[in-house]
């Protein structure tokens, strides 16, 4: 039984090793190596970018041995929980749900097969479902920062920013390493343009994990907005590299392209995006429209603009059927400048409210952030100091 326990969780810890090398490529659900476990990084409705895990091969593998391993020790806890977790990471819910299941048959309270089930609920928006897992692991009593980082985009979906925001730090008073909940608090941050604040974020998750694809995706987002479009065009490139159809990166390299004055890269750029697309949405008629700009642009200073294309390019994805996972809305909604990146707040995502600020995506157009020049800094912001600076955000003016 111990040679297969081994066996179990080196395969586990292999995957993972390998997914945090490669976290984007993964999908949003990260590796914690504060807790060396599978978890889940993007705000609900405002997923960050999800690639297929499904297509990850050094996963694939690894479920499989232990898919075998679990068939030949059936009663292997802790195999059918590294089994359960990596079928979530590539998106299989029912798979990981049954796993999950059978592991509660042979503990009735196991946390961790609790802490997968609430995930999946979370990931198929059953909030109400997700609510009663984390209610059986303490809720907010618990005192692992991973429940309350769900129970954060419980209130995110429900829309409630401030009090998601609120949950997560006292997240981080529990484990300062939580990788994810990191993640979530750059995002939020970035959608109300708290720029200093989100980019301490994305710096300390680097810190962390220097490989952190995600981390540096938002961190060349930052950049951009304030002017470095040749630097975030780069790691756009590098993160394309491995992660040909990862649509936050397109999207805003195509607009960073395009104020580069590179036209005929955006369009090339915003052309992927849009193949990229599982479905015809308001945010690829978006991409239709910034081409048709690019290309009137183009026409005004005598050069030839071309569209041939397009409405092959338009007929074709009308005509495609959502995929497995396209509940997930990879599109680019942490993006500054996106199809769906909300307009900038008066105030802070502090503790206070924030439901009068809209969170869905409709009707949203990108908003340009002015090029601001950035002061250099040696170290990364703490905690303590970007709540002081919140604080004098919303003090009131003299």
């Amino acid at each position: 039984m111990k040679q297969y326990q081994m066996i179990s969780v080196s395969v586990v810890i292999l995957a993972m090793a390998t997914a945090s090398c490669r976290t984007l490529a993964t999908g949003g659900k990260i590796v914690d190596k504060s807790r060396n476990e599978v978890v889940i990084s993007s705000p609900g409705n405002q997923q960050t970018a999800i690639p297929d895990g499904s297509k990850d091969t050094s996963i694939t593998s690894a479920r499989e041995k232990l898919e075998v391993i679990v068939k030949e020790r059936p009663r292997d806890i802790q195999a059918i929980l590294s089994l359960a977790q990596l079928q979530l990471a590539q998106d299989r819910f029912a798979d990981a749900e049954a796993t999950s299941r059978s592991a509660l048959m042979i503990d009735i309270r196991n946390q961790e097969a609790h802490k997968v089930l609430a995930q999946i609920a979370i990931r198929t928006h059953n909030y109400d479902k997700a609510l009663i897992f984390l209610t059986s692991l303490g809720g907010e009593s618990s005192s692992d920062s991973s429940v309350h980082n769900m129970l954060g985009l419980i209130a995110l979906a429900n829309g409630d920013n401030g009090e998601a925001m609120r949950i997560w730090k006292r997240s981080l008073n529990l484990n300062a390493s939580d990788i994810s909940v990191r993640m979530n608090m750059g995002v939020l941050y970035l959608k109300y343009r708290l720029l200093a604040q989100a980019r301490s974020q994305f710096e300390r998750i680097l810190k962390v994990a220097p490989s952190h694809q995600d981390a540096k995706l938002h961190l060349a987002i930052i950049d951009a907005s304030r002017g470095k479009n040749a630097e975030a065009i780069v790691t756009y490139q590098e993160i394309l590299s491995s992660d040909s159809t990862n649509q936050l990166a397109l999207y805003n390299m195509a607009i960073a392209q395009k104020n580069s004055n590179l036209l005929d890269e955006s369009i090339a750029t915003l052309k992927a995006y849009i193949k990229a697309s599982p479905q015809k949405t308001e945010k690829t008629d978006h991409a239709f429209a910034l081409i048709e700009d690019i290309n009137g642009m183009k026409t005004a200073r005598g050069e030839k603009a071309s569209d041939e294309d397009l409405r092959a390019l338009a007929d074709e994805l009308g005509t495609r059927q959502p995929s497995r996972s396209s509940d997930k809305s990879k599109g680019p909604v942490a993006a500054l400048e996106s199809p769906v990146a909300a307009p900038a707040a008066a105030s802070s995502p502090g503790p206070q409210k924030l439901k009068a600020v809209a969170v869905s995506p409709k009707k949203v157009s990108p908003v340009a952030v002015p090029v601001k020049p950035e002061v250099a800094k040696q170290t990364t912001p703490t905690d303590a100091e970007m709540d002081e600076l919140e604080k004098q955000l919303k003090a009131p003016a003299h």
